[in-house]
């Protein structure tokens, strides 16, 4: 059965950039696209995040509704195996792709695969893809583990969104406040930031050094005419949208 888990990721070092390779993978844990067909892919074994090439695909109508039922049933035959773990999934810009980060066994093989609306899944032939990758330092190291079964340096990405010709990444480092949010340049070019995140837990009324980002959007900001409707009536913002209402 696959069981949803969510993984995380950063540290505080240099980005490597280099020229383009056969994708490898050592592992899979969150998925993000870029612009041109990018797939951003964090792989936490490695502590790297991997930017593959994908081919192009016919555009195809990418408001058509995607509903399929029991993925499990059209997953397990392409994985050749019922215990997978479903860590990430992102829906390709332009098209009804959906593409699925899955690990695989006690070894956490990782696969990436893509499903259609049609309850048809592919697995995508990683070493074909070519990529670029940007090695992450300070990851988690040792072999602590989260309720004895979960490695924490598998938290080393839970969340990745590409904006404007950067990378962010959330997760954990081995730092003593291990949750860190990351810039990355792209493409891939050896520019990197990282700012580390405290997160302070109410009901456990304490500082959490291990509470990583685990969720996150980017938003515009209102501008001044926007605020000051926004003080005068109401106003709501969600992405680049705005939608504001005066008193009337």
């Amino acid at each position: 059965m696959l069981k949803r888990t969510l993984l995380v990721l950063t540290a505080a070092g240099s980005t490597l950039g280099g020229a383009a390779q056969a994708a490898e993978l050592a592992s899979v844990s969150r998925l993000a696209f870029g612009p041109d067909g990018t797939l951003f892919v964090a792989d936490w074994k490695a502590a790297q995040v991997g930017a593959l090439s994908l081919p192009p695909v016919t555009a195809t109508r990418p408001d058509a509704p995607f509903n399929v039922m029991d993925l499990d049933a059209a997953i397990q035959p392409v994985l050749g195996a019922t215990d997978g773990r479903l860590e990430s999934l992102a829906k390709r810009p332009g098209t009804t792709e959906v593409y699925l980060a899955v690990s695989v066994g006690p070894d956490w093989r990782p696969a990436i695969l893509v499903a259609a609306p049609d309850g048809v899944v592919r697995a995508l032939d990683v070493p074909r893809l070519s990529a670029t990758v940007a090695k992450l330092e300070n990851p988690p190291a040792g072999d602590f583990r989260f309720w004895n079964q979960t490695p924490m340096r598998s938290f080393t990405v839970t969340d990745m969104q590409w904006h404007a010709g950067k990378l962010y990444v959330a997760g954990v480092s081995n730092g003593t406040f291990a949750s860190s949010l990351r810039i990355l340049g792209t493409p891939f070019d050896g520019s990197q930031t990282v700012t580390s995140v405290a997160m302070y837990h109410t009901t456990h009324n304490q500082v959490e050094t291990r509470a990583p980002i685990r969720g996150q959007f980017v938003t515009r900001r209102l501008s001044t005419a926007a605020r000051s409707m926004h003080h005068a009536g109401s106003a709501r913002t969600f992405g680049k949208r705005a939608s504001v209402q005066s008193p009337g």
